[in-house]
């Protein structure tokens, strides 16, 4: 085969180097589509961060304003029912819950301007100063109900009154009070404090504005190199299913035709296809002459559908004046009449059907799958030769493989296999080969197979 294809070279443009080309080509397209989609996220996630900042900051803004009305709350109910209740819910949420320097903290996480960031100082100061009317306006009415100073918070027991205030009579200690937390004053320090925050919010929400532009400015560049990509790559495609127009399918449709027809291929095409029209007309010929003499019989074996012992005999004598190599693969079922003696023969003989379909399925339809009585099995490969041997290891060990672990309610099993190559047709001792690298596998521990003449066989439990 080899030979006649060096005798007569081929010619034709080559797919295989069309489609390296291509291939290089997408794969320089999609690694600038893969950049782009690592840096679309990023650019995404910065954006979506910026909007969490926000939302947080204006949950942080909302938080220090209900912590301040809360406190303003306790603070107007201790001056109107001077119930020291109401005095103590006010500490624990300044010393325990916190909720106003918790909120400030987070505020003062936020990147800005210096401009907006002294908002929020002077929010912080202003907020202080209210707290220290609020505290002053507690320690009069404190001390107008005479409470002792161990029942009393820390900032009310230090705050000191001033000398005139300290000299008022209980009743107007109570009023004093009152005015400080409930007159035009007290309103303005707190309305000065939301000014300030509005203006820090206000500040926080520019600053985000202006990252989300920037993101989405991003965002739009690495869209428009999306779209010049995604259209380089339809390009390909394009131009990639003309080429295989041309180049795969017209040849392709003409081969169909000349198969079904039961013609020998022409030799047209591209480079692959000339190559596969030479070698399909080699092997055309061969079957031809093997399907001649195998239609004068109908000899296949009742059980397994496979072809018999007979066929068997006339294959050889038609493979015996061949010039291409040949392989013989001779197989058996690993320890088959202890299925039959522990399962039954039913049991046996769907075993030997599962492996026949299991045979035909693995190997090639142009090779010949033989049972040669029992357990035994044969299958003649025609164009095999020994540096394909990694090929039948892999469909040894793909059946065995599957045997060992049945769906089926069938026991599990195996095969054992003695391999004999030929490099010209079909040699008489290619049997007594096979045979003998068989009888190596059964004696090391089946499960495997073994090659004629080679230095290391392989078998396995």
């Amino acid at each position: 085969m080899e030979e006649k294809y060096e005798t007569q070279p081929l010619k034709g443009v080559k797919i295989r180097t069309f489609n390296t080309c291509m291939m290089l080509l997408s794969s320089v397209i999609f690694i600038f589509l893969i950049y782009n989609s690592v840096v679309m996220p990023s650019q995404y996630h910065q954006l979506v961060t910026s909007t969490d900042e926000y939302i947080v900051c204006e949950k942080d803004a909302t938080s220090l304003s209900q912590a301040s009305d809360y406190l303003t709350e306790q603070v107007r109910l201790y001056v109107q029912n001077m119930d020291i209740t109401y005095m103590d819910r006010y500490f624990e949420e300044v010393h325990v819950t916190r909720r106003r320097e918790n909120a400030l903290e987070e505020l003062e996480r936020h990147e800005t301007t210096d401009t907006v960031r002294k908002s929020l100082e002077s929010a912080l100061q202003s907020s202080n100063d209210l707290m220290n009317r609020e505290i002053y306006a507690m320690k009069l009415v404190s001390l107008a109900n005479g409470y002792s100073p161990d029942k009393l918070p820390q900032e009310v027991r230090e705050m000191q009154l001033k000398v005139e205030d300290a000299s008022l009579l209980p009743e107007e200690m109570v009023e004093k009070a009152r005015e400080l937390v409930f007159d035009s004053g007290y309103q303005d320090a707190k309305a000065l404090i939301r000014s300030h925050l509005d203006h820090f919010t206000t500040g926080v929400l520019e600053t985000m504005a202006e990252r989300q532009k920037n993101c989405e400015d991003v965002l739009s560049a690495s869209l428009s190199r999306q779209r010049v990509l995604v259209t380089l790559l339809f390009i390909m495609n394009v131009i990639t299913f003309t080429a295989i127009s041309i180049l795969i399918i017209r040849p392709l449709t003409i081969h169909i035709k000349r198969i079904k027809d039961n013609e020998l291929l022409e030799i047209t095409g591209s480079y692959e296809f000339r190559y596969l029209a030479v070698t399909y007309n080699d092997i055309y010929e061969l079957n031809a002459a093997n399907q001649a003499m195998l239609e004068q019989k109908a000899e296949h074996d009742p059980l397994t559908g496979l072809m018999n012992r007979s066929a068997y005999d006339d294959i050889k004598l038609v493979m015996r004046d061949s010039a291409i190599p040949v392989a013989l693969v001779l197989l058996d079922v690993d320890r088959f009449k202890q299925v039959n003696d522990k399962h039954g023969h039913e049991a046996g003989d769907r075993t030997l059907k599962k492996v026949a379909a299991l045979l035909t399925r693995t190997f090639r339809s142009s090779d010949y799958i033989i049972r040669l009585g029992g357990d035994e099995f044969a299958v003649v490969m025609p164009e095999m030769e020994r540096g394909n041997l990694a090929v039948l290891e892999r469909k040894i060990a793909s059946m065995n493989a599957f045997l060992q672990k049945p769906e089926d309610g069938l026991p599990p099993v195996s095969l054992s296999a003695g391999i004999a190559f030929s490099k010209e047709g079909f040699r008489e001792d290619m049997f007594s080969q096979a045979d003998e690298a068989l009888y190596y596998v059964k004696e090391h521990g089946r499960c495997g197979y073994s090659v004629y003449g080679a230095e290391r066989k392989n078998g396995h439990e």
